[in-house]
């Protein structure tokens, strides 16, 4: 790197002398490390994720639902130093690696509330994207071991933001003359964002600054008079973070190195079918074009130029099975590949292949208020097009669960 600094700018631009040099700045980002310094990821782990919903309402059709939560698991995702891992119910966020909340928060705040026969909105300074999307898109669990499947392969992933949203439609429902079609838009700003007008001085933020995070969800859903076939079509634009790539490799998370580059729109298609009371399959499809909003240099080597885009694909199968061998007690499977980044222009390299996948589960229901769902997952190997990454992730989880 002494020598690359001592070069003029032609002689940088030279073909073969850039290659060496954002090579070696990939082979330095790339090294495998456990970002919050566990010893040893293979250790046991003990932990809970509890919270309370307050709802209220004041028609007998509106919602004003207060949560709040404490947790203290661990994300596995960090722990692996593999956002792929990332499970389900471990608490974790867009951020990746997570950090640690180990004490009381608010987790959710939000009003929802009914305009005329067929339109519902929402606002709020904690408002989920699932609170004002018509639907998940899929009939699998939200018991799901790891939030990839649990997100619809990355479709439909789990966002908190303070903002605004509607949905158009019921599901079942009458809506735009057409049995069973809704729609919904909502814009989800970054909390801390929308809450500092100016951060250091250097970014314009507040809730709607040139520099503030921010998701924009688009969903059109359908679901068929039985309610056996259920389909939707998802769009999302997004800046300062990459939602799908939270559940995917390191790569299509930050395929420039820095969340803050990111600019994304993402894609996804869920088509699911309820087989028969006991059955139903799931089937997912995701894709996302990044591109880069500024330049990127790192230690003089310049690695990203603004508008350099990259692109990533994921999908899933899942199988979710009721009353299995006793009444009650459910059970579930699920494959796929996670999202990968098959093509960036940038300098930052792609992956070398799209990890796999794949989860089962087993949950005994005890009680009516009680459940026990032992289960395993496995994600094979992430390496980038340079060979460099982690190893293949294996976990298993004893999941406990008390509704009241």
């Amino acid at each position: 790197m002494a020598e690359y600094g001592s070069l003029g700018e032609d002689q940088r631009k030279v073909g073969y002398v850039q290659n060496a040099a954002t090579k070696f700045v990939r082979n330095l980002a790339a090294y495998t490390t456990n970002k919050n310094y566990v010893a040893d990821k293979n250790a046991f782990t003990f932990s809970h994720d509890a919270y309370l919903n307050f709802d209220t309402s004041f028609t007998g059709k509106d919602q004003f639902q207060f949560r709040i939560r404490a947790n203290n698991t661990y994300a596995f995702a960090a722990r692996a130093a593999d956002p792929a891992a990332a499970l389900a119910y471990d608490g974790a966020t867009v951020e990746w690696p997570n950090n640690s909340r180990t004490g009381i928060f608010i987790d959710k705040l939000f009003y929802r509330f009914p305009v005329g026969d067929y339109a519902v909105a929402a606002v709020g300074t904690r408002l989920a994207q699932e609170a004002i999307l018509p639907t998940r898109g899929t009939y699998y669990t939200k018991d799901a071991l790891l939030e990839f499947f649990n997100s619809s392969a990355g479709v439909f992933p789990s966002y908190t933001g303070t903002g605004v949203g509607v949905a158009l439609g019921k599901l079942g429902a009458k809506g735009f003359g057409m049995d069973g079609v809704s729609f919904g838009i909502a814009y989800l700003a970054n909390e801390s964002d929308a809450v500092a007008p100016d951060a250091s001085n250097t970014m314009t933020q507040g809730w709607f600054g040139a520099d503030t995070r921010f998701r924009l969800p688009v969903q059109l859903a359908w679901q068929s008079k039985d309610k056996k076939w259920l389909a939707s079509a998802n769009y999302a634009f997004e800046r300062g973070n990459n939602s799908m790539g939270q559940v995917g490799t390191q790569l299509a998370l930050t395929p420039f190195m820095y969340a803050s580059l990111n600019e994304s729109n993402q894609f996804g298609f869920t088509l699911a079918y309820q087989w028969s009371k006991d059955f139903s399959i799931t089937g997912a499809y995701g894709h996302a074009s990044v591109n880069a909003r500024y330049d990127n240099s790192v230690l003089g080597v310049k690695m990203a130029d603004a508008g350099d885009s990259a692109v990533m694909n994921s999908w899933m199968v899942a199988l979710n099975f009721k009353n299995v061998f006793l009444k009650g007690n459910s059970a579930g499977f699920a494959i796929g590949g996670v999202p990968s980044l098959v093509s960036n222009s940038s300098g930052w390299n792609k992956d070398g292949g799209m990890p796999t996948a794949i989860e089962t589960w087993y949950q005994f229901q005890v009680t009516d208020n009680i459940s026990i769902t032992p289960g395993i997952f496995y994600i094979s190997s992430t390496t980038n097009s340079d060979g460099i990454g982690g190893g293949d992730v294996w976990g298993g989880v004893i999941k406990t669960q008390f509704n009241f």
